[in-house]
This record gives structure tokens, C-alpha cells and sequence, in this order.
């Protein structure tokens, strides 16, 4: 059978055989998992009554969904082969264990409590097993776990066994079962008192060589204490199992969750250590004491129950929320949809905690790639466990959801991190879809309620139906939207959002979510359109999706003031919101050259990650200490990364801090590399361009900034320079048509690239150029066609209209207009955010010096090229200001001052074109002539 593929199985081992059933490791083909197959016997495989019990044993097990007792995935037949597909638990027998040396009492009374909590569980659904038994007990990396069901009885089925006989193994039999009455859960009681027995005394409470001598001790004999067989155990232990023990039913426990909860008692007592002492530290792991006490909560309530009574006066959230990784669910065969979208929904309702948090998908792919694991690797709690131990991450979430007829049970447990221990068990059944959102949202509070979470923040909960959507299914399509839109897949990502919408047209996530994919199409009225939908419905939103999507929407509309101020709202409301803290990068550092600000948050969120900075932190991170003037510690965290993004990253470093020939080399050596192009096809001929064009090699540059282009339209036929990838193209035509207008002429203006359709952006390049040529009708009219578009979409392009009204003015004999026009934006410490086509401050204030250069201002001029060649954004300008700042310089009388630009543009300068020498030629002999005017003067005083 070892190789053969039955139904959708492909069998891979043997695993073992028992009287009712060979069972062999197989893999699920289409849901790429391993199983294990319980095949009949040979001698059994045409029995009808053998396989009656196969399949009664399937649906004994199928009717019940509890983290400690195996799933049943299905009972099929193929090519006369019956058989029951399970879980495939990795792990040993609690037989194998206890053979292997003795128990503790701690384990002992874990491995006792969670097997009582399956039977409870069982009884509950009105499965009584009647073969508890060590062999029947798997101990795994999730904990006991009870299988075999083969000899339970279900209310209302036919029983497979007469009345009178004997079923079971005769050492776990109880006095009623070996007297042929029929078994009730107390039964189980009492097989679980003798297991439990026996792992802590290493023997069976009754003892004989024959089958007879066996019934005989357990009908007549009883199993003395405990204390005489082991020490050091707890008071009141004897009297539990003998409670359990008790050979008139009638006297024992009535209902094993009575047993099972004064197990949870004596344990408690046990545990109920200082918090420190429930958690090894690990080194590089987090050991607050919110995090202790949130361990030592769910120690006791595992050990009492699910639910947690509340009193006194709320405690305060916690300095920092504790994560939690949330494994992929195990769901029904067939069904690839039902698991994750009831895992998405469970993680949102975790979210709204104040205690804890669920680690962000980002940051799965981020651990899963450290641990070199592929980003589609499924996230199975074993996986979760293994990326967990190595982090900063206490527990694992696991959950199995199933059907049960026309509805569902779901199932989850809390699981420690490093001991794989159970902390916490909850449950929850739906009676069918519409039920199903509220059941999760509830489940979600309850194990909120288990990590001790206050009455207050429980209460302020949005439920789940308001907050998501109170249709599973356009849940569903949401959640295969948002994978999609993981992939890059932004079409397929925006169907299945229509699909969920048609579904429940105000689901506000949907929106919001399907706003983000017209985002990276460049699609921004899309983008407006569905932020707006999604934030008309503020009451299927929470407060943080609300807040954020008006971040969003405030950025597209080019309200910089208002994205910054609600920015500053959340970081106060929730400080420890990585979302936040990374998110708002990008504000602070382009909107408002808010530098030490956005290091600060950066480097909170780098704290905060659950696996450690992931590489996009760490180069938001290495950007401020850019903007700052901290080259060298930028240069030192760029070690930290790897492949491409860590010679990306040096290249950035090395333009800021000037070194051009540097810049030149490292990106001639990786231009046509298809493995660091291939995202960005022009981003290394970028960083060439502005590391040409630094040095002085302006026709070069040029010709790098065409081949760009050519790139850009082939690798996308609808190329705008409004795409975001494409930003600074138009920023390095507009600093080469400025520069052809320094060179008079000697430097040619570029060719007409420009994209020429109706959007905004388009027009707006085009303006430019004309301006830049000197072409004032054709720079005026359309500059009149631009104004009659809407403001947003002219905010968005940052100064462009700014600059082609000032360049018109300037060819007019109007300086004063163009000052009016250029001042308020130079005297900003950054370029006008957010946009799509950034200009460029630089050549802004170069544009302004020219202005006031006219109206015979070199002292203002001077001042405002000043703030660009001090900048960390100066870039490939930077030489530039400086040489026409040494000529400023000098008519001023610094003669010291042109010295120093002087001396700055020459080490930039390596090899320049003629023309570019020409100029520093032009700057040399003034200054020189300078020095010579000013020796005599200094001889003669």
C-alpha cells in the first residue's frame, strides 16, 4: 500500500496496527498536510460489522471539535479500501511515555486535566468513549490528545455491542462495565482515575495475571493511597481519585468536568507561584510584567474555566500589548476558504484588545524568511511554535473549525510558547452562516476575558458584525482579496472586493481595503472614492480603521496638516501601534522633515517588532539618520541588511554624503543584474543618473534619464509619470532643464519626453519644459488649462504649477511675482507633501535665487541656495548650488565663504563634461582674482 495514492491520499509509511485497524502516515494532496489513514485489517476489510464500527467511529469523532481530542477529517471508501483520515499527531503514546520512566505530578495532572476536558467535551455532544486508556492518549507539541473512538457510544445510535458483553480494556474497565451493565460517562471517570493513577504511582490500582483476577481486584479490592507508593504529593489528591475510583457509581463523580476542575484546584494550588516563575527568559525576549501576568491569568484559567468573574476597579492597559501568533486553522476537507476567513475574523476580534495583539501578516512573512522558510510556507502551529521560541512572541493560537450539519464548532487553544503548554481552551458553535460572525466575535471576548482583559474594554468591543460585515461569505471573498492583494495581484484583489460587496454593499473594510489596491494602480480617484464609501460607514469601522483610512484620505486630497494631526492622535492614543509608528514614516520624513520625530517612532516600532526590525524598518530607520547628517550611523544599520535592499540602501547613502564615483561604480556593477532589477526595472539606472549627474557627467546623465524612460513606457505601456515608481524622473528632468538655463545653452536642454494624454500630470511636464525653454505662450497656456483641474489633483503635483507660472514671470521681467509665488514654498524644510510628481526643493529655491538675482537681492539669493546645500536632500545638486554659491559668495565679499563651496564643488566634480569645467573653471578664476584683489589691501593695512 506504501506508495499508493487512495482518493485524493497519497500513502507514504506504516505507522502501526491494533486489533481494529492498521494505520499508515499519508499526504492530502489537496490540501498539501499530512494525515494518517486507519485502513480495517486484512482479515476485516469484508466485514460488515467492521466497517459499520470504522464508520461509527468516524462520526463519534466528527461530532466533536476540541484541541485535545484528534480530528476527524472524513471516512471514504476507494477501490474497496474503507478508511478514516485524521490528524497526524506527531508525538508518543502516553504507553510509550510512561514505559519510558515515570511521570511528575505536574504532568501527571496536565495530561489528566486536558483528557477530562475532551471527555467533557464528548459527554456534552453525548459521546461517551469507554476505552480511555494510555495507548488512546497521543502526548504532541499541543499536548494530550485522546483519539480512538472505536468503542464509543453515541445517544440515539445504534450500539455496535450487546447489552451484557464486555467492551474496553480490562484494566481501565469500570465495575459496571465488568459486570456487563451499560457504561455512562462515569465510566470514563473512573478509566481516567486509573490512568491517572497509574502515571503517578508508575502501577495499576488493580492488579492480576488473569483477566479474572483483574475483574475480580477492580469489583472488590481497593487501590490504597497514593502516599504509600510515591512522596511529596498534595493533600487532598487521595481523596479525588478516590471520588473517581468509587466502585458504586452513584458515589463517584457524577460529571468528569467535577473531576476534572478539582484536578484544576489542586493544581492551582500548586502553581500559584510569583509571576516571574511561570516564564523562563529567553535571551532577546520580552519579560514585562504585564506579559507574567498575563501567563499566570491563563494558568488559572485553564486550571478553572473558560470563563473569568470580573470585580473591583478596571486596570489600566498595559505599557505594551503582548502578541499573540495566530496559526493558520484547520478546517474540512474540500472547503479552502471556511478555516482562513474564520481566523482573519477571530485575529479582528483579538485586535481589539488592549492587552494583546495579533502579529501583523508582514511581520509572519518577515520571521518566516529569517527562519528560511518560503513566504508561502503555511503557517501550521508547529511552524508558529518554531518562529515563536526564537522571538519575542509568548503564545500560539491554534484553531480547528469544522461542520456540525448545518453549522459549525469551533475550537482554539492558547499555547505557550516555550513549553507547549495549553493555556487557555475555548469553544463556540454556530448554528449556520449568519450565526457564525457573532459566535467568533464572542469566542474572541471570551479568551480576551481569559487573559484577564477589564469589564470596561470588553464592553467597548464593536461586534463583529458592525465592525466586519454580518455575511461569512462576503467575509470570505474579503479574505481571498486580501491574499490576493499580498501577491501583487491588484485586478483579481478588486473583483473578489466587488464580489464581497455586492454581497453587503456598507462592509467599510472591503472599501477601504480595495482602496489600497486603485493605490498601487495609481488609480487615485478610485482611491478617494473608496475611502470616502468606507469612512460614510463610521459605524461598521473601528476607531483605528476610521482613523487611518482619514490619514489616507487627507494624503490624497493633499491635506498634509490634517494626515499629520490625526497621525499624532493615534501615536498619543496607543503608542505601542506599530502600525502606526511605521506607518506614519513617510509623513514625518517627506511631509515635514520631521527627521528626529520619525527616528524616534522608527526606532519604538523596531523595539516593538515582534521578530526584530524586519528591512523595511530598518531602511526607514537608516533614511533619518540620512536626513539628520548621521551618515555614518546610517551606514552602520545598512549592514544589517541583505541582498539587494542592502546595496539599494548603500547607494543612497553614498549620493547623500556626495560621493558620486562611489555611487557610479556600485550601481554600473548591478545595472542589467535581472535579480536586483527585476521589481524596479529603472531603479539602479536612477541612482546612476543622479550619481552622473553629480559628478558632472551631464550628457551621460541625460542619456541614462532616456533610457529610463524608454524602460518605464516598455515595461508599462500606460506610463505616467504620475506612476509612483516613476517619481523621480520627472524631479531629474526638471534639475537638467534647470541646469541647462545655468549653462546658457552649454548644456542642452533635454529631449521632449514628455508623456503627452489628459491627465493632470502630463499637462503639468509639459508646462515645465515650455517654461524651461523659454516658451512663455506655450508655458501660459498651460498653465491656464492646469488651473481649471481640480485643486486636489494640482496638490498632488507638489510646485509644478508653482514653478512654470514662476519661470513665465521671470522671462516676463516680473521677479516680485515669481518671489511671491516660490517663497512660501522654499522656506519649507521639505518638499510639499504628499504628491505624486515632486519638483524638487532644490531647484524650487534655484528658481527663486534667479528671481532674486533679477531684482539685484545676491544676499537673498544666497541665503535660500544656502538651505539647499546644506541639506541631506541636495543629492546630484548639491555641486551646483555650491559653485553658483561661490560666485554669490564673492559679489557679497565672503571670500572665505566661496573659498569653502568652491572647494566642495571641486571634490564632487570628477571628470565633468566640458561644459560643467567650463563652469568650475568660470568659479576658480573668480575666486582667484578675488584672493589677488584682496592681497595688496591686506599688505597695505
Amino acid at each position: 500500500m506504501i506508495g499508493q495514492t487512495i482518493s485524493h491520499y497519497r500513502v507514504l509509511s506504516r505507522l502501526g496496527e491494533g486489533g481494529m485497524g492498521v494505520v499508515y502516515l499519508a499526504e492530502d494532496l489537496t490540501l498539501r498536510r499530512k494525515v494518517a489513514l486507519k485502513f480495517l485489517p486484512v482479515d476485516l476489510a469484508a466485514d460488515p460489522e467492521a466497517r459499520a464500527r470504522l464508520i461509527h467511529e468516524a462520526q463519534a469523532a466528527a461530532a466533536l471539535l476540541h484541541p485535545h481530542i484528534c480530528p476527524i477529517y472524513e471516512v471514504a471508501e476507494s477501490d474497496g479500501h474503507a478508511f478514516l483520515a485524521m490528524a497526524y499527531l506527531e508525538g508518543q503514546t502516553l504507553r510509550e511515555r510512561l514505559r519510558a520512566g515515570p511521570t511528575s505530578l505536574d504532568e501527571a495532572l496536565t495530561i489528566a486535566r486536558q483528557i477530562g476536558g475532551a471527555l467533557a467535551a464528548a459527554h456534552a455532544k453525548g459521546v461517551i468513549h469507554r476505552d480511555v486508556k494510555p495507548a488512546n492518549v497521543m502526548l504532541t507539541a499541543s499536548g494530550a490528545m485522546l483519539t480512538d473512538f472505536g468503542l464509543a457510544v453515541m445517544s440515539g445510535a445504534s450500539r455496535l455491542t450487546r447489552t451484557g458483553s464486555t467492551v474496553g480494556t480490562a484494566a481501565y474497565l469500570s465495575p459496571e462495565q465488568v459486570q456487563g451493565a451499560d457504561a455512562d460517562e462515569r465510566a470514563d471517570v473512573w478509566a481516567l482515575g486509573v490512568m491517572l493513577y497509574e502515571m503517578i504511582s508508575r502501577r495499576l490500582p488493580f492488579g492480576g495475571e488473569h483477566e479474572q483476577t483483574l475483574f475480580y481486584a477492580i469489583l472488590n479490592q481497593d487501590p490504597g493511597p497514593l502516599a504509600t507508593k510515591a512522596s511529596g504529593l498534595p493533600a487532598g489528591l487521595d481523596g479525588i481519585l478516590g471520588k473517581a475510583l468509587a466502585k458504586d457509581r452513584g458515589k463517584r463523580y457524577q460529571r468528569i468536568a467535577d473531576f476534572v476542575a478539582d484536578l484544576g484546584t489542586l493544581a492551582q494550588d500548586r502553581e500559584a507561584l510569583p509571576a516571574g516563575r511561570l516564564r523562563r527568559r529567553r535571551p532577546g525576549r520580552l519579560a514585562t510584567g504585564a506579559a507574567a501576568g498575563m501567563v499566570l491569568a491563563l494558568v488559572a484559567v485553564a486550571a478553572w474555566q473558560e470563563w473569568w468573574p470580573f470585580g473591583g476597579q478596571p486596570a489600566p492597559p498595559p505599557a505594551r500589548k503582548d502578541w499573540i501568533l495566530v496559526a493558520e486553522f484547520d478546517g474540512p476537507p474540500g472547503d479552502s476558504t471556511l478555516a482562513p476567513a474564520a481566523r482573519s475574523l477571530l485575529s479582528a476580534a483579538l485586535d481589539q484588545s488592549q492587552m494583546v495583539a495579533t502579529v501583523p501578516q508582514e511581520q509572519i512573512l518577515y520571521a518566516l524568511g529569517t527562519a528560511g522558510k518560503p513566504p508561502d510556507s503555511r503557517l501550521t502551529p508547529e511552524l508558529a511554535k518554531e518562529l515563536a521560541y526564537r522571538s519575542a512572541v509568548r503564545t500560539v493560537l491554534e484553531g480547528t473549525i469544522g461542520r456540525l450539519g448545518s453549522g459549525y464548532s469551533i475550537v482554539v487553544r492558547l499555547v505557550d510558547a516555550d513549553t507547549a503548554r495549553v493555556l487557555f481552551t475555548g469553544s463556540a458553535t454556530a448554528k449556520g452562516d449568519d450565526a457564525l460572525i457573532p459566535a467568533l466575535g464572542e469566542l474572541g471576548k471570551k479568551l480576551r476575558r481569559g487573559l484577564g482583559e477589564n469589564r470596561r474594554a470588553l464592553a467597548a468591543t464593536r461586534p463583529m458584525i458592525e465592525a466586519a460585515t454580518p455575511s461569512f461569505a462576503a467575509y470570505q471573498l474579503y479574505v481571498q482579496a486580501m491574499r490576493k492583494q499580498g501577491a501583487g495581484e491588484w485586478t483579481d484583489a478588486i473583483a473578489l472586493h466587488r464580489q464581497a460587496l455586492a454581497l453587503d454593499p456598507d462592509f467599510a473594510m472591503a472599501w477601504g481595503e480595495m482602496s489600497w489596491c486603485f493605490q498601487w494602480r495609481s488609480t487615485y480617484d478610485s482611491v478617494r472614492i473608496c475611502i470616502t464609501e468606507a469612512l460614510r460607514r463610521p459605524g461598521r469601522l473601528t476607531n483605528i480603521q476610521r482613523q487611518m483610512l482619514e490619514i489616507r484620505l487627507a494624503a490624497n486630497e493633499g491635506d498634509g496638516r490634517r494626515a499629520l494631526m490625526v497621525t499624532e492622535q493615534l501615536e498619543r492614543q496607543d503608542p505601542t501601534n506599530i502600525s502606526v509608528l511605521d506607518g506614519s514614516w513617510e509623513l514625518l520624513y517627506y511631509g515635514y522633515g520631521r527627521f528626529q520625530q520619525a527616528l524616534d517612532w522608527q526606532r519604538r516600532a523596531m523595539r516593538l517588532s515582534p521578530f526584530g526590525p524586519t528591512e523595511e524598518m530598518r531602511i526607514h530607520e537608516i533614511w533619518d539618520l540620512v536626513g539628520l547628517g548621521r551618515h555614518d550611523e546610517a551606514r552602520a544599520s545598512q549592514r544589517h541588511l541583505t541582498g539587494k535592499w542592502k546595496t539599494w540602501v548603500m547607494l543612497g547613502i553614498e549620493l547623500a554624503d556626495g560621493h558620486f564615483a562611489v555611487a557610479e561604480s556600485i550601481a554600473t556593477v548591478h545595472l542589467d543584474d535581472p535579480e536586483m532589477t527585476r521589481e524596479w526595472p529603472i531603479g539602479y539606472r536612477t541612482f546612476l543618473f543622479g550619481a552622473q549627474a553629480g559628478r558632472g557627467a551631464v550628457k551621460a546623465a541625460a542619456g541614462t534619464l532616456d533610457q529610463s524612460i524608454a524602460i518605464a513606457r516598455a515595461t508599462d505601456p500606460g506610463f505616467q509619470f504620475a506612476h509612483q515608481v516613476h517619481q523621480g524622473l520627472l524631479m531629474d528632468l526638471v534639475g537638467l532643464m534647470t541646469l541647462s538655463s545655468l549653462s546658457r545653452g552649454a548644456v542642452p536642454l533635454p529631449p521632449d519626453t514628455c508623456v503627452r494624454d489628459s491627465s493632470t500630470e502630463s499637462l503639468l511636464t509639459r508646462g515645465l519644459r515650455a517654461a524651461f525653454a523659454g516658451d512663455g505662450p506655450a508655458a501660459r497656456s498651460i498653465l491656464a488649462e492646469a488651473r481649471a483641474r481640480p485643486l486636489r489633483e494640482l496638490r498632488m503635483n507638489g510646485a509644478s504649477t508653482e514653478m512654470i507660472e514662476a519661470r513665465a514671470e521671470l522671462q516676463m521681467g516680473r521677479p516680485e511675482e515669481a518671489v511671491r509665488l516660490l517663497r512660501p514654498i522654499a522656506v519649507r524644510e521639505v518638499e510639499p507633501w504628499p504628491q505624486i510628481v515632486p519638483v524638487g526643493l532644490a531647484w524650487v529655491r534655484w528658481t527663486l535665487a534667479d528671481a532674486f538675482e533679477q531684482m539685484g537681492r545676491p544676499d537673498s539669493a544666497a541665503a535660500y541656495l544656502e538651505r539647499s546645500a546644506s541639506s541631506p536632500f541636495a543629492d546630484w545638486a548639491s555641486p551646483y548650488l555650491h559653485q553658483r554659491l561661490t560666485l554669490l559668495a564673492l559679489r557679497l565679499g565672503r571670500i572665505a565663504e566661496a573659498e569653502r563651496h568652491l572647494a566642495a564643488a571641486e571634490k564632487a566634480w570628477d571628470r565633468p563634461d566640458p561644459a560643467i569645467r567650463r563652469l568650475l573653471e568660470e568659479a576658480r578664476q573668480a575666486v582667484q582674482s578675488a584672493r589677488g584683489m584682496a592681497r595688496p589691501e591686506r599688505g597695505r593695512s
